[in-house]
Parts: structure tokens; C-alpha cells; sequence
């Protein structure tokens, strides 16, 4: 029979402690065993053992597609964004390979397309912001394309 002392009483405490940590808090492995006065690898060990998770399955989506966005539309390294959302940079890049993020890469990198998507959200933001606007930036559009191609024609 197992015996239930003083060690493995305050064991169980630091466990819940921990685990407080991780799953409500948030904090990471580091931080919490600096709190707790435990090792990383108990921590770690405790993780494997319980399942704990901090993150439901919306939560998991919601950083998938926050880490998707810096990586392909912001150009951030994986290893960054594994810092900036605290998962491993291992579940970054097996996001990316579920995804395919690489060619969404390759389809941003395209100048024409980034700068036309720029210039088109920019104009939506502006009329929707200051409606009529419109008719103003129409007359000095159309005016810049003229002396555009007045320019490319010398």
C-alpha cells in the first residue's frame, strides 16, 4: 500500500501548483519550475504524465492561424513566431507542412500581387472611412495615371 507522507503531500501540491500554471496562467515550462522550485524536467514529466493542455481545440486553430499570418504575411522565421505564440518551434513546422504555408509564400512574395492588394485594401479603408472622398481621390487618380503615361512615353 502506498503511503501517503508529508513528501508526496507536498509533491501533490506542487504538482496542482504547476499544473495552475501552466494550463491557466499560461506560464511555460522555465517559468514555472523557477516559481515552483521544481525542474523543468519534473515539470515536463508531470505534462507528459496528466496531458495537460491550456489550449482547446478553437484556442489551437486560433494560434495556428495567428502563426500562419506572421509567417507568410509578415515574413517572421518560424523559430520567432514559436517564441511570440509559446508553442515549439516542432508544432510550428508541422503547421506549416499541414498547411502548405510554403506556396501561400511563394504567392505572397509576388510583387504585383502584394501591391495591388495593398493599394485595393487602402482605397476600401479610405472610402469607408471618408465616404465622400470618393469623387476626390477618382479625379487625382485619374490626373497621376495621365501624367504617368505622359512620363513613360518620353
Amino acid at each position: 500500500m502506498h503511503k501517503r507522507g508529508p513528501y508526496n503531500t507536498e509533491k501533490g501540491k506542487l504538482k496542482e501548483l504547476a499544473k495552475k500554471q501552466i494550463v491557466v496562467d499560461g506560464l511555460t515550462i522555465s517559468l514555472t519550475a523557477k516559481n515552483t522550485g521544481v525542474s523543468n524536467r519534473s515539470i515536463s514529466k508531470w505534462i507528459k504524465e496528466g496531458q495537460w493542455s491550456s489550449k482547446s481545440k478553437q484556442d489551437q486553430k486560433k494560434l495556428r492561424k495567428k502563426a500562419k499570418y506572421l509567417v507568410v504575411m509578415k515574413g517572421l522565421k518560424q523559430k520567432e513566431v514559436a517564441r511570440i505564440i509559446w508553442v515549439s518551434e516542432k508544432t510550428i513546422s508541422s503547421w506549416s507542412k499541414e498547411g502548405q504555408w510554403k506556396e501561400d509564400i511563394k504567392k505572397n512574395l509576388k510583387p504585383e500581387n502584394s501591391i495591388k492588394d495593398f493599394i485595393a485594401k487602402f482605397f476600401m479603408y479610405l472610402f469607408m472611412k471618408e465616404p465622400g472622398i470618393t469623387a476626390v481621390v477618382k479625379k487625382h487618380w485619374y490626373e497621376f495615371i495621365k501624367d504617368e503615361e505622359k512620363d513613360i512615353e518620353i
